[in-house]
């Protein structure tokens, strides 16, 4: 697309390990407040969310829309603000960015062009929102994992004039069913502005189901990467009832997993068998005093083992792990 550039947009295909064509997967990710993390951003920040829907029969394309990453143009997050035209701007930028990559990837020869789903978290499931409400036909559904727009000037002030009159927009065009999952502490969308969204998108004509989810981690926000225990069979059991494939090709499919020994923290020894789960590129970091720190998804494994050392806290942490693409 002219609007990313000479460079394009970065998008990864993860694939199926079973033959012929596909159902597609168009995957995009959140937004970070400093646009130096978005642009150190990569792909392998989605990868095993990616996986979990590759061994379902998706080929699963991860989007990094233009300005993140190492993909080119002007990132949305340029149009900050709270009035409706600046979310109605965002929304329009980044349905383009996912019919962009659909558009080139439906005629792989490993990709079923014609039936398709679009998933994003955070910001990207309100990207994955907007382009269900400018659907290709061959959409056949949206998910969207802790959707909206979010800054540091946020408040209910700015979703009500704001955010909230673009989802009613965004439902009053979408014609494919969604679903919505937000964890009850998400600390970035609480329920009562999560119920705002929701009842604009509804109440203008949008069919978005939106189950009750308890609690998910320390901040909910993060229940895509975080919780695939409490969303897995949500999500199964809305493709199944949208006919789509939802059955686990790969049940024995999982990775070992390694344990820091008994005498480590509690609190570290959980986050090292979180952190085993996420996607490249990613570090763990630890400290004398029982510091740790990890990042993952990182456009390159230098940036991820700086970033983990960074928020360490202690400049005697050291790197005790990574996993690099």
């Amino acid at each position: 697309m002219a609007e990313a550039g000479e460079v394009g947009l970065q998008t990864v295909l993860i694939l199926p390990t079973t033959p012929g064509k596909h159902p597609l997967v168009l995957m995009t990710h959140g937004s970070d407040y400093s646009k130096s993390k978005n642009k150190e951003m990569g792909p392998g920040l989605m990868q095993p969310e990616a996986v979990w829907f590759a061994r379902r029969g998706w080929v699963v394309a991860i989007v990094t829309r233009r300005g993140y990453g190492s993909s080119g143009g002007k990132m949305d997050k340029t149009h900050y603000g709270c009035d409706e035209n600046a979310f109605a701007t965002i929304a329009e930028e980044d349905a383009a960015d996912l019919m962009a990559a659909y558009d080139a990837v439906k005629n792989l020869p490993q990709v079923d062009g014609t039936s398709v789903i679009a998933i994003g978290n955070s910001a990207g499931g309100f990207a994955a929102l907007a382009f269900g409400a400018h659907a290709p036909p061959a959409l056949k559904a949206v998910i969207n994992f802790s959707g909206g727009w979010h800054s540091l000037l946020f408040a209910g002030s700015c979703a009500k004039s704001g955010l909230v009159p673009e989802f009613h927009n965004l439902g009053a065009a979408t014609n494919v069913p969604t679903l919505w999952l937000y964890a009850k502490n998400d600390n970035l969308f609480a329920p009562k502005y999560v119920a705002l969204m929701h009842d604009a998108f509804t109440i203008a004509g949008g069919e978005a189901e939106m189950p009750v989810i308890g609690k998910s981690g320390d901040g909910g926000h993060y229940l895509f990467s975080e919780s695939v225990e409490i969303w897995a069979p949500l999500v199964e059991s809305f493709l199944e009832n949208h006919s789509l494939p939802w059955q686990d090709l790969d049940p024995e499919y999982g990775g070992k997993t390694i344990k820091l020994p008994d005498s480590y923290p509690a609190d570290m020894k959980d986050a090292f068998l979180k952190w085993q789960k996420l996607g490249p590129n990613k570090a763990f970091a630890v400290g004398p005093n029982g510091e740790w720190s990890y990042s993952s998804g990182r456009k390159t494994l230098k940036i991820a083992k700086d970033e983990a050392l960074d928020r360490c806290r202690n400049p005697q942490c050291k790197i005790v792990a990574y996993d690099g693409q």
